[in-house]
């Protein structure tokens, strides 16, 4: 017989993978509970048990995908250019993360966010500051105002508009990558 905690946790973890998903393609406003709970082989009682509400279930996702993201691809405050390439290729490799982050912008731009993506953006402001502090980075522009500015350069081929696509191919992987770090050594050199 398996253990009750297993059960729970394999359950858990499948609400959780289905709920990234429909989140990602419905935001919160358009996600159902009753197809989470259909694609996790579950029900929309255990998603209340162990969530709360849908909002706690998004929230949930949202912490493990800041989370993950953190870890995957930790910020290098002396190489700014490859940890804004590193976003970059993230982003193409697993569309979801940038479609959950803004979701997150636009359904709860005006409320406190997820304690968990404070954290991470409270660390990476201060390696950058720490970086500034030492002589190793550019004090040009406020470590706040640096990573904010980074971040929306790894975000450039991920947002570009479907008109742009057509109207010009895109470059290759390898050249997107070329591209985006140049844009934040240029960024850094000022």
């Amino acid at each position: 017989m398996k253990p009750v905690t297993r059960d729970a946790d394999a359950t858990r973890a499948r609400l959780l993978t289905a709920a990234r998903r429909e989140f990602a393609a419905f935001g919160i406003a358009g996600a159902r509970v009753d197809r989470i709970a259909a694609e996790a082989g579950s029900n929309k009682a255990q998603i209340y048990h162990y969530f709360g509400s849908k909002d706690q279930l998004f929230d949930a996702v949202f912490a493990a995908v800041v989370d993950e993201l953190g870890r995957e691809i930790p910020i290098d405050a002396d190489d700014l250019p490859g940890y804004a390439a590193r976003l970059a290729e993230g982003y193409q490799r697993d569309p979801d993360v940038l479609r959950l982050l803004t979701w997150q912008r636009l359904e709860r731009g005006t409320e406190p966010p997820p304690e968990v993506a404070v954290k991470h953006s409270e660390t990476k402001i201060a390696k950058i500051a720490q970086a500034q502090a030492d002589g190793r980075l550019s004090d040009r522009y406020p470590a706040d105002v640096l990573l904010v500015a980074v971040l929306h350069i790894a975000v450039l081929w991920a947002t570009t508009s479907p008109d742009m696509t057509w109207a010009r191919k895109l470059p290759s992987a390898a050249a997107r990558r070329r591209i985006v770090t140049q844009m934040v050594r240029d960024l850094l050199a000022g």
